[in-house]
């Protein structure tokens, strides 16, 4: 007598680490930051978008000064977290340098002074930004092996 094979569900063959998550978060939270800083129903003043944020009256949600340019670098910045959160350790190094990136920004605006009015409120959303892509590219890179939500471990080959 022969019994049945039992058939359970199988997880598809690739698997995301903590940190490729992480990677994938940031950045398209900052693609989404970068964009909002174009859409004139969310940014105060942008018929007087110039390259750099060289006068007031540009202003993300009416607090975060914003310039072409200053769009653009949270949109590049977020791209390259989504293409490099393919492996465990370009997604690493993109938390760190990226996190390192954003808290040289931070501190130079602390350092020397806001450029423009609005722009200290923008250096502290870098602080947090910059921490929120550090801490986790220093906690998270540690295991290399994927687990599942109760903290099982998810198998990396598909059964035949």
């Amino acid at each position: 007598m022969t019994t049945p094979r039992t058939r359970r569900l199988t997880r598809p063959g690739f698997t995301f680490l903590a940190v490729q998550c992480a990677a994938l978060f940031v950045g398209s939270l900052l693609i989404g930051w970068g964009l909002l800083g174009f859409i004139p129903a969310v940014t105060s003043g942008t018929h007087a978008m110039q390259l750099v944020a060289d006068r007031p009256g540009v202003a993300l949600f009416g607090i975060f000064a914003v310039s072409l340019l200053h769009n653009l670098f949270h949109f590049a910045l977020g791209l390259c977290g989504l293409l490099l959160s393919r492996s465990h350790g370009r997604s690493r190094a993109y938390l760190l340098a990226g996190g390192a990136v954003l808290l040289g920004l931070w501190l130079r605006a602390l350092l020397t002074g806001p450029l423009v009015p609005g722009e200290s409120a923008d250096a502290w959303l870098h602080f947090g930004t910059g921490i929120t892509m550090v801490i986790p590219a220093l906690t998270l890179a540690g295991s290399r092996v994927p687990t599942g939500a109760r903290g099982e471990e998810l198998p990396t080959e598909v059964p035949d």
